[in-house]
């Protein structure tokens, strides 16, 4: 029996990431556009979709945005000479980087 050995490419396509402050509703979305008051609605680019009534007043199911994740306890106190720090650390510092904070 003879095996065939296929090259299988996978291409990445790059991520990004924009850090706003989570709107408390579509109508507070500085994503959203053409805010009508006449009917309340407003229109969701990245849903293309309009918000309508109620459905303005809170989040949205249908909203792409996703809150970061909390920062992790770090328990302990690590040194980089003895042993790696740990998951939260990194954790935390890659969050920190998405932020903008150092």
């Amino acid at each position: 029996m003879q095996l065939k050995l296929r090259k299988v490419v996978a291409v990445l396509h790059e991520k990004s990431a924009l850090v706003i402050d989570t709107p408390k509703s579509c109508w507070m979305c500085p994503i959203a556009t053409d805010h009508s008051t006449l009917e309340v609605s407003v229109y969701c680019p990245p849903i293309d979709k309009y918000i309508t009534g109620k459905d303005c007043e809170t989040i949205s199911e249908h909203c792409p945005l996703r809150p970061l994740p909390e920062h992790k306890e770090i328990k302990g106190i690590f040194c980089w000479t003895t042993h790696l720090p740990s998951f939260n650390s990194g954790w935390n510092r890659c969050l920190k980087a998405i932020i903008g904070e150092k």
